[in-house]
This record gives C-alpha cells, structure tokens and sequence, in this order.
C-alpha cells in the first residue's frame, strides 16, 4: 500500500474534528452548560449564569476554534502518506512519521476514520480525499490489520 492525500484543514473541518474527538466528553460540557443555563435563569446573578452556561454550551465549538487559530502556524494543507509500515504526515512546519504498532485504534466514522495514538493524541482521514482505488487499498489494509494484529 502506497496511499498519498491532501487534506485542507479549514474551520469547518477541524470544528467538525473536535467534535469528533471529544466524544461524550463534549456532550457532558453542554449538560453542564444547560444546567448552568436553567440554574441561573431564576436567580438574580442572570447575566453570570448566561454566561457559563453559553460557555459550557459552546465548549466543543470553542475548543475547535482555539484548536484552528492554534493550529494555523502548520498551514492549511496536511499531506498524509500511508505506507505499509506506517503513516506520515507532513505540515508546512513538521515531518510526522510513525509505525502502525503505535497505532492504539482506527475508528471508522460516516465522514472519516479517526486513528488514535496511546498518549491521547491521534488525527482524522477524511473519505473523501481518496480516490477509489485508495479507498479499496485502505480498506484491504485495514481487514488485514483487523484479521493479524500487530
């Protein structure tokens, strides 16, 4: 396997990736952010309770955006390469490379796969950068992976 993609990273894209990646724990920051918001709508300090609650409301969107303007020092275009050794990705700044026993999970989505690293770190492969015979590549390697893991 020998799969090269281009992924441009706009706004969307990586609010859509952290919604992803934080999962339930996003989901309980908006609970907490609708109890805030019930909370504080009968009391006098309303102004205080609106704003938390908005915050916790917003937490996975706010997260995204500190995660784009944090992440705009790497460019716009990330170019993953993946190998049968291994992944590497490259950025306007960093040369990523690493094995596919570092890999703790791939996780197949409607839109992407989310690869997962052991330290809590990991990255989105977006569908629809392949090509349809990347995809049948990628998808060959990952039942081969499945059926003899590493």
């Amino acid at each position: 396997m020998n799969i090269t993609i281009e992924v441009q990273i706009t706004l969307a894209r990586r609010l859509r990736n952290t919604r992803l990646q934080l999962r339930w724990f996003g989901w309980l920051l908006r609970l907490v952010g609708v109890g805030y918001l019930v909370w504080w709508a009968t009391d006098i300090y309303l102004l205080n309770g609106l704003l938390f609650g908005a915050f916790y409301l917003l937490a996975p969107e706010l997260i995204g955006v500190g995660r784009h303007v944090l992440g705009r020092r790497f460019g716009r275009i990330y170019i993953y390469s993946l190998t049968d050794d291994g992944v590497g990705i490259r950025t306007a700044i960093t040369n990523l490379e690493f094995s596919w026993p570092a890999v703790k999970s791939i996780r197949e989505t409607g839109r992407s796969w989310q690869v997962r690293l052991p330290a809590g770190g990991g990255f989105t492969l977006p569908k629809e950068a392949f090509t349809p015979s990347q995809l049948a590549d990628w998808r060959a390697f990952l039942t081969a992976r499945v059926a003899t893991p590493a």
